[in-house]
């Protein structure tokens, strides 16, 4: 995983991906309540009993239908009557659920009753006996009626069929066709990396494959790190562990009491294996110590000074934890979880970890990356892939590695009360990632990564978020305790995250009817709304600021005739600086739809930044700019005077390109696909200037390209400051850095996180102002935009609009082309006997006399002719 390589800041996952090739669950799904014209006959029947539908617009296959009602008497207890009612609906849908499908190519995957009392029928896919890969058809029952039904069957089939083959084989969808592929299991030639290989069954060719390993307490008690091992310690339970007492085998209980015959002390051999967790130490021997405890005493492990050791007891204290509270969340899944669960700690390498669905291996530390043994936010995430694994019902969920990500760092969070997710992992306080980031969220698809521990944010982002408003609104234990069942309804149910949030409400019904809603549906609305997970949600938006002078406004637009109440706008506060001063507050007023504020009277050459915070009724907080790498705006008071400026209305063809890969820049509108982060429109004029404006709009991999200004002449001036537009899109600075220069020298470059997840994306045209007076070179300037890329992820790259060089209170110089109010002429040079002296005084070069002569009348008539051609001169400038 690269960015692992690179300083190893992330966990890696399973499913890191197929091949773009062949279409799985780890595409992103855009779903559409808009109706196929395919379906729009079979629909019919079900739209007038009361059903909806959100549409996978790829398949045209419904992901979700919800809102009808079928009565299946009998069918939550009995198993087989729930089979039956849930086929007849099947097969009496087919040209809906699974078009071009019969009733023959579906065969009973699961049929799952879980403690609230809701049964789950599932139904794999075939084709001519052959598995579709992803195909799948899931009926929900509750209170003996079918009241859900989830889709992802592949329509319409047609492949050639190979000849017999020696490996498994599945109908898989490839390029928007179909082919029938051979699946071969194949392993990294070092490493723990393990794939599911599909090749073409009739031309061998590989067409996808996917990963099969998931990346990333006692009385005896242990001492381990309260969030990691280099902070703050404290004692924990030795839970459930198998120990020697007095050289008899003993298991302790959950709270670390144990037993022996006799009165007398005991000596006591510690052990990091129990019921439920067996730590291997992948370095060498298992840790252990003998103790000494007295009757009714207390004796502490503590193995702090030795890292092995220490991450050896640590992970046995946070695996316990961790499954302790998973048999709360989902009691579903106790038979799996009653069994003992292997951590490998120690293993070789660093800065990483992973969950194969069942043990988890934790690696060393490094100079950047604690043990993440002894991390216990990492221990809690890679345990959250195996509850998820463990959770899925067959046929109607499916492991996505960004649905999984997110799920496991709620997970960890939630164990945590803390969305800060990973503190430790760098050896201090700073998170790996922050699940709920003041103003920020992330949103589908727009915020969809290559990088799956990104994308998950999403979803973590909308549960943590639906966390905290159920808490307020139920109360803390009653709060937690239902969004772990929204969570786990998700974990079972959902196969990405675009079907996350009707396995949310499916988990959080009381009646077995969605059409008139769920008891917390407005909660999930917004919630999971505001995150982009649920298809036609409109919410109130708060468009970007617009700043006119010094005044300042932000228009809000409130949604009407919604079923829940559209959220209101408390206040808005701007936080802002002068130059590099202290902070200063300035609350915008309401006046109608929009908020309303002025800056104060500043002195021109001033250079504002500031940020805008938008406070909404649920405690919830926008923030503008939107971009975490790059969060205040610029506002620049007064004008500079213009030494150079390009506004790209016509080719800029005095810029030069320099690529490693041939031509990356282009002039013109942009034209690039709607769905790439590059801007719709210019920010002035017709055209723009910047990296791959048509076809992708994204840059290329492996890049490495500059554009350069032609050599400007700037007079002399106390300040020079470059000003411009941009709209720049681009991964962290740790593998795609874009920079700019002046003169060579570095001036400005994009930010980069200790993670490595800080990607700079401009959602707005931005106003950039830098000084760049220092790095003025006998009066010239060169200024260059760079970008470099590495081998994936690539963005929208730069795209830039007027850019203009000024200059802020000019320094006279006679020499300079420009007169001065001590000058009365300058012709832009220091030479005598040309019209204009060394020193910018008038020279008559015919008619004798000149601004020296002694004649009397005529010297003053000429002294005065030249006062008079200075004035006017300066009046003309």
């Amino acid at each position: 995983m690269r960015l692992a390589a690179l300083v190893g800041v992330l966990l890696a996952s399973n499913g890191a991906g197929a091949s773009p090739r062949i279409a799985d669950s780890h595409r992103v799904r855009h779903l559409t309540t808009a109706l196929p014209r395919a379906v729009h006959g079979p629909f019919t029947p079900l739209a007038q009993r009361g059903w909806r539908a959100s549409w996978d617009r790829e398949t045209g296959v419904p992901a979700w239908l919800w809102g009808g009602r079928v009565d299946a008497v009998g069918a939550v207890a009995d198993a087989a009557i729930a089979e039956r009612a849930a086929r007849t609906f099947l097969i009496g849908n087919l040209a809906v659920l699974a078009p071009g499908a019969g009733a023959a190519d579906f065969t009973m995957l699961a049929n799952h009753l879980d403690a609230r009392g809701i049964r789950t029928v599932t139904f794999a896919q075939s084709w001519r006996g052959v598995r579709v890969l992803g195909g799948a058809v899931g009926v929900v029952i509750a209170h003996d009626r079918i009241f859900a039904v989830r889709s992802s069957a592949q329509p319409d089939i047609t492949a050639a069929m190979p000849g017999p083959g020696l490996h498994e084989r599945a109908v898989a969808r490839v390029d928007g066709g179909y082919r029938v592929v051979d699946i071969v299991e194949e392993h990294a030639s070092s490493g723990p990396e393990r794939w599911d290989v599909y090749r073409d069954a009739i031309t061998g060719r590989e067409v996808g494959r996917r990963s099969k390993i998931m990346f990333a307490t006692g009385t005896l008690e242990y001492n381990a790190g309260t969030r990691h091992g280099g902070g703050a310690r404290t004692t924990f339970p030795a839970s459930h562990a198998s120990i020697l007492v007095n050289g008899s085998p003993a298991l302790t209980m959950g709270n670390g009491d144990f037993t022996w015959t006799g009165t007398a002390p005991a000596s006591v051999v510690t052990a990091v294996s129990g019921t439920y967790v067996r730590v291997i130490n992948s370095a060498g021997a298992s840790a252990m110590a003998t103790l000494n405890v007295a009757p009714g005493g207390t004796t502490l492990w503590d193995a702090s000074a030795v890292e092995f050791d220490d991450a050896q007891v640590s992970t046995y204290v946070y695996a316990n934890i961790a499954k302790a509270r998973a048999r709360t969340i989902n009691p579903a899944v106790i038979p799996y979880l009653d069994g003992q669960t292997d951590f490998h700690v120690n293993d070789v390498g660093s800065c990483n970890a992973f969950s194969t669905g069942d043990d988890v291996h934790l690696f060393r530390s490094s100079t950047a990356c604690a043990n993440t043994g002894l991390v216990g936010d990492v221990v809690f995430h890679e345990f959250g892939h195996t509850l998820h694994t463990q959770s899925i019902i067959a046929g109607i969920g499916e492991y996505d590695s960004h649905l999984s990500e997110g799920l496991s760092d709620f997970f960890a969070s939630n164990i945590t009360n803390d969305p800060a997710m990973g503190r430790g992992f760098f050896k201090s306080e700073e998170p790996l990632r922050q699940i709920d980031p003041p103003g920020f969220e992330r949103v589908y698809p727009q915020d969809f990564d290559f990088d799956p521990h990104l994308s998950g944010l999403i979803i973590a982002g909308a549960l943590w978020d639906l966390r905290k408003q159920l808490i307020a609104e139920l109360g803390a234990a009653p709060g937690i305790a239902q969004v772990e069942q929204i969570f786990t309804g998700i974990m079972q149910r959902a196969d990405d995250l675009s079907t996350s949030f009707t396995a949310a409400l499916i988990a959080d019904d009381d009646d077995a009817d969605l059409g008139n809603g769920t008891p917390n549906y407005c909660a999930l609305e917004s919630t999971f709304g505001r995150h982009g997970l649920v298809p036609g949600y409109v919410m109130t938006t708060v468009a970007t600021p617009v700043v006119t002078g010094r005044a300042i406004s932000l228009a809000v637009t409130t949604p009407t005739g919604t079923a829940c109440p559209p959220l209101a706008v408390s206040s808005v506060k701007v936080t802002w600086k002068a130059n590099d001063g202290v902070p200063s507050e300035l609350s915008l007023v309401a006046q109608g739809d929009t908020w309303l504020g002025e800056f104060p009277e500043l002195p021109d050459g001033t250079l504002i930044t500031y940020s805008v915070d938008v406070l909404f009724a649920d405690a919830s907080i926008s923030s503008f700019p939107n971009n975490a790498a790059d969060p205040q705006y610029q506002l620049f008071i007064g004008e500079g005077t213009p030494l150079w400026c390009e506004s790209f209305d016509t080719d800029p063809t005095t810029w030069e390109e320099t690529s490693n890969l041939g031509r990356e820049w282009q002039w013109g509108a942009p034209a690039a696909d709607p769905l790439t982060p590059d801007p719709d429109a210019p920010f002035s004029g017709a055209a723009v200037f910047g990296t791959d404006l048509a076809t992708t709009g994204l840059y290329r991999a492996n890049l490495s390209t500059v554009i350069a200004t032609p050599v400007i002449t700037i007079p002399t001036f106390e300040t020079v400051r470059l000003q411009y537009r941009r709209w720049l899109t681009v991964e962290d600075a740790a593998f795609d850095p874009a920079t700019i220069e002046a003169n060579g020298t570095e001036i400005w470059r994009n930010a980069s996180a200790q993670n490595g997840g800080l990607d700079h994306v401009d959602r707005e045209w931005r106003y950039h102002d830098i000084d760049i007076t220092p790095w003025i070179s006998d009066g010239t300037l060169q200024l260059r935009w760079t970008l470099t890329s590495d081998f994936g992820k690539e963005l929208g790259g730069w795209t830039l609009d007027d850019v203009c060089v000024v200059g802020l209170a000019k320094i006279p110089y006679c020499g300079d082309n420009d007169i001065d109010a001590n000058e009365q002429c300058d012709d832009g040079n220091r030479d005598n006997d040309d019209g204009c002296s060394a020193t910018c005084i008038d020279e008559v070069t015919a008619g004798g006399g000149g601004c020296c002569a002694s004649t009397g009348d005529t010297g003053s008539w000429w002294l005065a002719l030249g006062v008079l051609g200075w004035v006017y001169r300066r009046r003309r400038r």
